[in-house]
């Protein structure tokens, strides 16, 4: 499956439930860990952040921002990735590659 992809492409897609979300007002919005575990489970509308672009990227994301590591762990199981989330951990907690 491929995907055409324009600077201004919006996706849409349905919410999985219990995917975790921040409310703020009348707002919902993904939280941080819902992020982490879509760019590891949706490879193919991420297609563009593979390879070293991915490790960049979760390693910024987990030196920048409180990984609340239980909502994680649970929505990663749900979407039955936290293995695969375990291992990138293991390998690159350092910010290098193992």
């Amino acid at each position: 499956q491929s995907l055409a992809y324009d600077r201004q492409a919006i996706i849409i897609k349905n919410l999985i439930s219990q995917s975790p979300l921040i409310q703020h007002d009348t707002v919902s919005y993904p939280s941080i860990e819902k992020i982490i575990v879509d760019l590891f489970v949706d490879t193919v509308i991420f297609d563009v952040y593979q390879g070293q672009e991915f490790v960049h990227i979760i390693q910024g994301v987990f030196n920048k921002y409180q990984i609340n590591k239980q909502r994680l762990k649970r929505y990663a199981t749900r979407r039955n990735v936290w293995e695969k989330i375990q291992k990138f951990i293991i390998n690159h907690e350092d910010g290098e590659s193992k």
